[in-house]
């Protein structure tokens, strides 16, 4: 009923863990995923976090359990036993709560930690519209895109110089991008230019380059999540069906995300010969197979933007978000070879940009766009690269 917690202040369990690291590593592994490394160290839980009288819910009282001092303090000798050991191993480090300035102790070169660090901070969602007569937790929420460049722009320019962010839009822990986000396969490809070519190091959650959405699983039961029968019962006293209660929960919950990947068109998607830890039903029968004999494919673009991310003006580039209207993520990556462009339209609405000056030749398009002069008119959720080597610059 519990997962139990290891007593990283025992030097001996530290020891232990440098030992289980260095098993996978003399395996050849190339890097560790350091799951909530920042709930390793906890305060003395005599202590209880002070409340209103009123306050009738649990409270997460995370100051007493993350990012505290004795963090760094432990996981010091750790990584540094496996830099020393394994020079090469890529230490990434989930950090959900840290926020940016965190993000710069954890990953800066002279604190000796990690490589990069994943945070949950990107997405903030906007909750303008919710019912406020059920509770919020599954009700679906758009993505606050005013917010979301804010934070990308600040999380970048930070750790410009220190280390390089993480570039995800899905991971085990909430809902699939076409899901949770995208509302056509054109904006999730959008999306993906968006994210993926910025400067940071790229996490395509699995089936994300297949367009795959959560599954839809048959009742609240199989969620195993004692939330979900409350939150639908919520709603059906509200007035809301069982059925449309239930439909938010598989468009919100995680659960939904974590379904087997799909590889062929034989049983269970040729995922397993026996019964999947997970059945539900999925709104699409693609496949691996299926797309990878399709050029205009989901799982084709993914390779197309791969290739295309391998450039040097995406790999070491610097970055600036432009200054644009809220329908619109514009921004650029420069060397001292090359200048690219990459604009994302936002909105179900054509969005007309104006571009820097330059001599633009066009490496990627996303749904329709039109470059004429330096006027880039991108139609509804769609979405343009454009690169300018140096040698081809105006006078």
């Amino acid at each position: 009923q519990h997962m139990p917690d290891l007593n990283w202040a025992n030097a001996e369990v530290r020891r232990a863990m440098g030992d289980v690291a260095e098993f996978w590593l003399n395996k050849g592994i190339d890097g560790l995923r350091l799951d909530a490394f920042i709930h390793i160290a906890k305060v003395d839980l005599a202590q209880n976090y002070p409340t209103s009288e009123s306050q009738q819910e649990p409270v997460i009282a995370e100051p007493f359990f993350a990012n505290l001092p004795n963090v760094q303090r432990w996981l010091r000798p750790f990584c540094a036993q496996i830099k020393a050991d394994f020079p090469n191993t890529f230490i990434l480090g989930e950090a959900a709560s840290a926020n940016v300035n965190l993000a710069v102790d954890y990953t800066s070169q002279h604190n000796k930690l990690m490589d990069s660090v994943i945070t949950f901070r990107y997405f903030t969602e906007d909750t303008t519209q919710l019912d406020t007569s059920i509770p919020a937790q599954y009700q679906p929420k758009p993505l606050d895109f005013a917010k979301f460049k804010q934070t990308q722009a600040v999380w970048q320019q930070t750790l410009a110089g220190v280390s390089l962010p993480m570039l995800y839009w899905g991971n085990h822990d909430m809902a699939r991008l076409a899901t949770r986000v995208a509302h056509s396969a054109i904006q999730a490809r959008s999306l993906a230019v968006l994210m993926y070519l910025q400067r940071g190091i790229p996490i395509i959650y699995y089936g994300e380059e297949l367009g795959l959405e959560n599954l839809t699983l048959p009742d609240a039961k199989a969620f195993s999540d004692p939330s979900v029968p409350r939150f639908i019962a919520a709603a059906v006293d509200a007035g809301y069906t069982q059925e449309a209660a239930l439909a938010m929960v598989n468009a919100t919950h995680k659960l939904p995300a974590r379904g087997p990947m799909t590889w062929d068109a034989t049983t269970n998607s040729g995922f397993t010969s026996g019964t999947p830890w997970l059945v539900g039903k999925r709104s699409s029968r693609t496949h691996v197979v299926e797309q990878q004999h399709d050029p205009h494919s989901s799982l084709a673009f993914y390779k197309q933007l791969i290739a295309l991310k391998k450039r040097s003006v995406f790999q070491t580039g610097s970055f600036r978000l432009l200054s644009t209207g809220p329908d619109s993520y514009v921004y650029l990556r420069q060397t001292d070879k090359a200048i690219a462009v990459v604009a994302v339209a936002l909105s179900d609405k054509t969005v007309n940009l104006r571009l820097p000056a330059g001599d633009y030749q066009a490496v990627l398009i996303v749904g329709d766009a039109t470059l004429s002069e330096e006027t880039l008119t991108l139609s509804a959720d769609s979405a343009a690269v454009f690169i300018q080597e140096k040698e081809r610059a105006k006078p």
